[in-house]
C-alpha cells in the first residue's frame, strides 16, 4: 500500500521512472500475497504512469492485466476503471476506434454503479477520442455530458477540462460564439478555484476562438492577458506559444485594416 501511494505521489511530480518502479513493486507484492483487487489497482496506477512516460504499449499491457483481474474477481467498478484507462492509452497510441469502444463500455459500467464522477471522466475521454476521428458533433455531446456530470459532483477542474474540449470541438465545427461561451466558462471556473496558470492557458484558448470568429480586438485583449499571467509563472514555453498566436492575430488585424482602406478608396473613386 505504501509503494502504491509512493508511486502515485511520484507520478504527480513527474518522476515517472521512480513511480513506475514503485508501482511495479506494489503490484508484485499484492500478487505474491494473493490480494487480487489491490493488485489490479496498482496495475492501473502503473499503466497511467507508463502512459504519462509515453511507454504506450507497456501502459496498455498493464491496463489489460488490470482488466483481466477485475473480470476474474467480478469487480465491476474495477473493470470500468481499467477500461477507461486502457482507452486513454489506446487513444494516445492512435488506436481511436478501440479507445471509443472501451470508453463506451466504461460509461455503461459507471452508470450501473451510479458513479457520476467517473462517468464524467469516461465521457470526457470519449469526447477526445471522437474528436480525433472527426466525429465532432458526437464529441460536442460527449464533452457536454462530461461537463454536466463534473459540475454535478462539484469538480471544477474536471468541468473546466471538459468545457475546454467542448470549446475546441465547437471551434472545429465553426460555431465560434458557442466556443467563446465555453471558454469563458472555463476561465470563470479556474478563477473560482484560484488556478491562475490554467486561467492563463484558458485565455489563450479564448483568444483562438475570438480569432476564428474574426473578433480580433477581443482576441488581442485575451492573448495579452494570458501572456501577463504566464509570465508570472515563468512558463516560457506557453508564453512563447501565446506570443506566436498574438503575432498572427496582429498580422491578421493589419491585413484586414489594409483591405478596408483599399475598399474605401475604391468606393470613393466610384462615387
Amino acid at each position: 500500500m505504501t509503494l502504491t501511494n509512493l508511486g502515485a505521489a511520484l507520478r504527480e511530480v513527474e518522476r515517472f521512472d521512480e513511480a513506475i518502479d514503485a508501482l511495479r513493486q506494489a503490484a508484485g507484492i499484492y500478487a505474491e500475497i494473493g490480494d487480487r483487487r489491490n493488485e489490479g489497482a496498482a496495475l492501473n496506477g502503473l499503466g497511467v504512469a507508463l502512459r504519462e512516460a509515453r511507454q504506450l504499449e507497456e501502459s496498455g499491457e498493464a491496463h489489460r492485466l488490470a482488466l483481466h483481474i477485475a473480470r476474474s474477481t467480478q469487480d465491476r467498478h474495477g473493470e470500468g476503471v481499467a477500461l477507461n484507462n486502457l482507452g486513454r492509452a489506446l487513444r494516445d497510441a492512435g488506436r481511436f476506434d478501440e479507445a471509443i469502444e472501451d470508453h463506451q463500455e466504461a460509461i455503461v459500467i459507471y452508470q450501473e454503479a451510479k458513479d457520476l464522477h467517473s462517468e464524467g471522466s469516461a465521457f470526457n475521454n470519449l469526447g477526445a477520442a471522437l474528436a480525433a476521428i472527426g466525429e465532432l458533433e458526437k464529441a460536442v455531446e460527449a464533452h457536454r455530458r462530461a461537463a454536466g456530470l463534473y459540475l454535478e459532483t462539484g469538480d471544477k477542474h474536471g468541468a473546466a477540462n471538459a468545457l475546454t474540449g467542448l470549446g475546441i470541438a465547437l471551434q472545429d465545427t465553426r460555431r465560434f460564439d458557442q466556443a467563446i461561451e465555453a471558454h469563458q466558462q472555463v476561465i470563470a471556473l479556474y478563477r473560482q478555484a484560484g488556478d491562475r496558470h490554467n486561467e492563463g492557458m484558458a485565455l489563450v484558448d479564448l483568444g483562438l476562438a475570438y480569432q476564428g470568429g474574426h473578433q480580433l480586438t477581443e482576441a488581442i485583449r485575451s492573448l495579452k492577458h494570458a501572456i501577463d499571467i504566464l509570465k508570472s509563472f515563468d512558463d516560457q514555453s506557453s508564453e512563447r506559444m501565446a506570443n506566436g498566436i498574438l503575432r498572427a492575430v496582429l498580422k491578421q488585424t493589419a491585413s484586414s485594416s489594409s483591405a478596408s482602406t483599399v475598399e474605401d478608396r475604391r468606393t470613393r473613386g466610384a462615387v
